[in-house]
């Protein structure tokens, strides 16, 4: 029985026609389909940070650190992970910042001070978005028209 000779040039050809990127579908989210964005929290801990450094807008922070006003944006609405330059960037510019409790939540490594200030801004944000409750059709004034 004649033996065909495979070459290297053959497995990887049949490899990428067996696992072809085409047919996977990649979807980012959660089952319960909360977040839309993968870091959600770490933008959240960004914007806690910037609002606590005092600056109103996000473009006067990337100001503030030369970042690109975009990339300021996608880290803010979670679309992005800060990365680790970024963060190192962050430690350096910012007195008391531990890129830690940017990434995983971890207070322990900041400074007192700037942990009151990162938690005054936290506790001025409703805990879960979704608890507020719309107003009741009951609970409404009627107007003259509806009488």
């Amino acid at each position: 029985m004649p033996q065909a000779n495979i070459t290297y040039r053959d497995v990887v050809k049949r490899h990428i026609l067996e696992f072809a990127p085409s047919q996977f579908v990649y979807k980012i989210g959660t089952m319960a389909g909360g977040s839309k964005y993968p870091f959600e929290e770490q933008g959240r801990r960004l914007r806690w940070l910037r609002q606590a450094m005092r600056m109103d807008t996000a473009s006067a922070f990337a100001k503030f650190m030369n970042w690109p006003q975009s990339g300021m944006s996608q880290f803010e609405t979670g679309m992005r992970r800060v990365p680790m330059d970024k963060a190192l960037q962050l430690r350096s510019r910012i007195l008391g910042f531990d890129p830690l409790w940017l990434w995983e939540g971890d207070k322990r490594g900041l400074s007192f001070d700037l942990l009151q200030r990162i938690e005054a801004e936290e506790a001025k944000e409703p805990s879960d978005p979704s608890s507020e409750e719309e107003p009741d059709e009951g609970a409404r004034v009627k107007s003259g028209r509806e009488r």
